[in-house]
């Protein structure tokens, strides 16, 4: 008898440290949920997502974006690359309204010409470019401002019908108009012009 006893007893304490086993596993893997999740909850809380400012919806507006980029080829030769802050596609145009756009133009030889602006617009269409407020291009050490500045992609020209002012470590010269061969890499002044070398 008292060794039935005793067997008993035994399996009574095996069960009660496995059941003390479980409840250790149980409230470990409890602590482990709870980090996984306080580590989630506070990177969501403290991480910054993109915010789309300054898009106003009306109702001539289809598509209002916070970003945008536009690449342009022609016979699988990449011609242009376009970038805007944000972008309102126009319903009843094909036209895309553009903030803050940055263009880079790349050349046959390899060089690249960088066009930036604080507003434009894009052709969805024909992907004329028409760019205005604050026009800066660079190239190389050379830099032309002007107010308004157009690209026309079927002749691949970009061309300012408004004065211009193109500024180099050794000259810095003025223009009506200007016409640029992005086909052929030739500048055209036009009009009067003036300047100093």
């Amino acid at each position: 008898m008292g060794k039935n006893r005793a067997g008993i007893f035994d399996m009574t304490s095996g069960l009660k440290g496995r059941n003390r086993l479980l409840f250790i596993l149980a409230i470990a893997m409890g602590c482990v949920v709870a980090a996984l999740f306080s580590i989630y909850f506070v990177n969501r809380i403290t991480s910054k997502e993109p915010v789309a400012k300054n898009i106003t919806i009306d109702s001539k507006t289809l598509v209002a974006l916070g970003a945008m980029r536009q690449t342009s080829t022609r016979n699988g030769i990449k011609e242009w690359t376009l970038d805007a802050e944000s972008a309102r596609i126009l319903k009843e145009k094909n036209l895309a309204v553009l903030e803050d756009v940055s263009v880079f133009f790349f050349l046959t030889n390899g060089e690249k010409i960088h066009l930036t602006s604080r507003s434009g617009t894009i052709d969805t269409k024909q992907h004329d470019i028409s760019l205005s407020d604050t026009v800066v291009v660079r190239h190389l050490d050379q830099i032309l401002e002007t107010d308004r500045l157009q690209y026309e992609k079927k002749r691949h020209i970009i061309y300012s019908i408004t004065p211009v002012t193109i500024t180099t470590p050794r000259a810095k010269l003025t223009a009506d108009r200007l016409t640029m061969d992005l086909n052929e890499n030739v500048v055209q002044l036009k009009g009067n012009f003036e300047g100093f070398f």
